[in-house]
């Protein structure tokens, strides 16, 4: 391709790019240091932990089943005509209290006959006066229904016995202030002190936690997390295109891409390919190799690696292939040669380290749905993309020696994509970078750590000088 050419195409590439940047920074309001846009993690946050609060209560707390007997406590001893029901005070505290003693307890415990203690019984029976009036609300709150069904059976019953117990003298029963509980009786009246308003038939219900306010309440607890998690993020320095006191890396930009996610964005093809023009204006002697490299997100670094060698296709006049060589084999499991499980990775770049078997046999053709759907427009069966995956587990560093002369003999026949780990990093790869003809570091807007990407700037810089550029993946 023409110098003069190259140069022409990396102008409009400059203009197209200049109205990127506005588009850019006037639509980035915030930067919470997130590396997934805030709309959709805080979604994620909000379903995932109201669903997980209902569940979690669910499971730790369980579904109780309630057993309610209601008496209505009666004058009947001197009754006044006219009156109706008259309240008496002293009376209803006293078989309220009564409901919670001691003999009580032990008496519905061996009418029901259920499998329980008397202090568990104790524990799940209560005894209330409901909006201070004439009645006396008794209730048993338990996991087990036919626990609940037997005991609320005995409520009226046992009360009415420990109240004979007590006028017999059998029994003793003082409250809290050590006070006889037969106040508000008249002397010698031995008539009934309350009417069973049900008939021995018990209120049974489920008392469940409701699972909207345990929603929302999980939802409202996990968003506070979450911008916890943003306010501690900022304790490390990120990259960001829209803050302008944030240091400048040494390497010049070469373009901007979008996430490349499941949404369908028609000028996405667009853009891949106006960076690529970038990078291929980059190098006036011709693109024979290039290399990928970034900090982290090597599923994303995968993507960008794999989309565009192939919008980079149509620009070279040779078949490009890409070669793994990153241990995590990111890439590889993207375009099916390493599958997570079961392990069974194809032969790959590890085996032609190891041995001394022609590379170009290992490699496999880049297939149509390993690139995000956004950008698959951009595939062709004619594009002559291949794949050299990472291949097999191996222990320890690959020799750089033979990484160069596997690189070397690829570019002999081919245009050479090197998706690279992290650098600095435990592979030692400048020999590798220092043959390439541009060195593209990934970096992501908001997220990507200043000083990592310093550090692997200068890396660059240090093995291909003046070779080197980043590409700035947006983070909306």
């Amino acid at each position: 391709m023409a110098l003069a050419e190259r140069s022409r195409r990396g102008a409009a590439v400059g203009r197209s790019e200049s109205r990127v940047i506005e588009v850019e920074v006037g639509t980035i309001p915030m930067d919470l240091r997130l590396r997934y846009p805030l709309r959709w993690v805080a979604l994620l946050v909000l379903v995932v932990s109201s669903v997980g609060a209902v569940v979690m209560m669910n499971v730790v707390r369980g579904t109780y089943y309630t057993g309610t007997a209601t008496v209505l406590v009666l004058k009947q001893d001197d009754p006044r005509a006219g009156l109706g029901v008259e309240i008496i005070d002293p009376r209803i505290q006293s078989l309220a209290a009564l409901a919670r003693s001691e003999p009580f307890i032990v008496e519905v415990a061996r009418r029901s006959g259920v499998d329980r203690t008397v202090d568990q019984l104790r524990s799940s029976i209560t005894a209330t006066r409901p909006k201070l009036g004439a009645d006396i609300s008794i209730q048993i709150r338990d996991h087990d229904q036919e626990v609940v069904k037997a005991v609320s059976r005995q409520f009226v019953v046992s009360l009415g016995v420990v109240v004979d117990r007590l006028r017999d003298g059998s029994i003793s029963v003082l409250d809290q202030q050590a006070r006889d509980l037969t106040q508000g009786t008249t002397v010698g009246y031995r008539g009934p002190l309350f009417q069973d308003i049900f008939n021995g038939r018990p209120s049974l219900g489920v008392d469940s936690p409701s699972p909207i306010l345990m929603g929302i309440a999980g939802a409202g607890l996990g968003e506070l997390l979450l911008f916890a998690f943003c306010l501690y993020a900022h304790v490390r320095e990120r990259f960001s295109s829209v803050d302008p006191t944030a240091p400048p890396l040494i390497v010049p930009r070469l373009g901007w891409l979008p996430r490349f996610g499941v949404r369908r964005r028609s000028h996405v093809g667009n853009l891949v390919s106006g960076a690529m023009l970038a990078v291929d204006a980059s190098s006036p002697g011709g693109l024979r190799s290039l290399a990928f490299l970034g900090v982290g997100l090597r599923r994303e670094r995968a993507s960008v690696t794999v989309v565009c060698s192939a919008a980079m296709a149509p620009l070279v006049d040779r078949p490009i292939v890409i070669v793994d060589m990153d241990p995590s084999a990111a890439l590889s499991r993207r375009c099916g040669l390493s599958p997570r499980w079961p392990r069974r990775n194809r032969p790959g770049l590890g085996d032609a380290v190891g041995t001394d078997v022609d590379v170009s046999s290992l490699l496999v053709p880049l297939r149509r749905r390993a690139l995000p759907r956004s950008v698959r427009r951009l595939w062709s069966r004619d594009a002559g993309v291949s794949v050299l995956g990472y291949g097999r587990d191996h222990d320890g560093p690959l020799p750089e020696h033979r990484l160069v002369s596997i690189v070397d003999q690829l570019a002999t026949t081919y245009t050479v994509v090197l998706h690279l780990p992290d650098v600095p990093g435990p592979q030692p790869i400048s020999e590798v970078l220092s043959r390439c003809d541009v060195t593209v570091l990934v970096v992501l807007d908001g997220w990507t750590p200043v000083d990592d990407a310093g550090a692997t700037a200068q890396a660059m810089e240090t093995a291909a000088p003046g070779r080197g550029g980043f590409l700035l993946l947006e983070n909306r």
